[in-house]
């Protein structure tokens, strides 16, 4: 759907509802009574700042409420307010053009190549899984399989993480006016290495940037890792 320049109105939320993180939920919002059709269309908001996003859609409109449906992708709940201003009304007389959907008539099938049991062994005992013994050797094998196409899941250190290009996560702190700043526990001559290698190879993965904002400022201290006792994780102190 093609629209031009609407002249828009703000819907607003019926009631305060809460979206647990990493979720979508449909919302009830409030039509106008003068609003002649039985249809709305609903558009994102410009310059929305709240914390969910919020998706195009065409919704009935029966006693003055639509619905929308909005995504939090917060990695924590967020908190929408009663009339909390989320949309924006489109007016029928400025959409140009309406396109039908069409389903395509043929399926493309993709074919998966073939992966020999001998790689799928090795990269079982590299990267230390345990299968079922229970399973036929045909259900480890499709098992191994999966695994395997998605084996860059299994970061097993820092070089092997990936990052998704074209996103980036904000963190929201719970209060942002909060300052927190502990000087660092003093380390001896091998820590203050270790300490450098990591956060350069962090660096180099683009995991963390540089800031020149000390407003949150925590120490770091060493714990030896679970699984690899030779081995050492840095752990913040908050």
């Amino acid at each position: 759907m093609d629209s031009g320049s609407p002249k828009s109105i703000i819907r607003l939320y019926y009631k305060t509802v809460v979206i647990p993180r990493y979720s979508e939920a449909i919302l009830a919002v409030r039509i106008p009574k003068t609003f002649p059709a039985n249809k709305v269309l609903l558009e994102l908001l410009r310059g929305n700042m709240e914390p969910v996003l919020t998706a195009e859609c065409l919704s009935a409109v029966h006693n003055g409420t639509a619905y929308i449906r909005v995504l939090n992708y917060q990695p924590n709940s967020v908190i929408l307010k009663k009339n909390l201003k989320i949309a924006l009304l489109v007016f029928p007389s400025s959409v140009n053009s309406v396109l039908p959907f069409k389903k395509p008539l043929t399926k493309s099938c993709q074919t998966e190549p073939e992966i020999s049991q001998e790689v799928l062994d090795d990269f079982i005992k590299d990267y230390k899984i345990k299968i079922n013994d229970n399973l036929s050797h045909e259900k480890k094998y499709k098992l191994g399989k999966l695994l395997y196409n998605y084996k860059d899941v299994f970061a097993r250190n820092i070089s092997e993480m990936k990052t998704y290009e074209g996103f980036e996560l904000e963190l929201r702190p719970r209060n942002p006016h909060l300052r927190s700043y502990t000087r660092q526990y003093k380390l001896n001559e091998n820590d203050r290495n270790e300490v450098s290698r990591q956060v350069n190879d962090l660096h180099k993965q683009n995991l963390i940037e540089p800031t020149k904002i000390a407003r949150l400022i925590a120490p770091v201290f060493w714990l030896k890792r679970r699984m690899d006792r030779a081995a050492w994780s840095s752990t913040f102190d908050e």
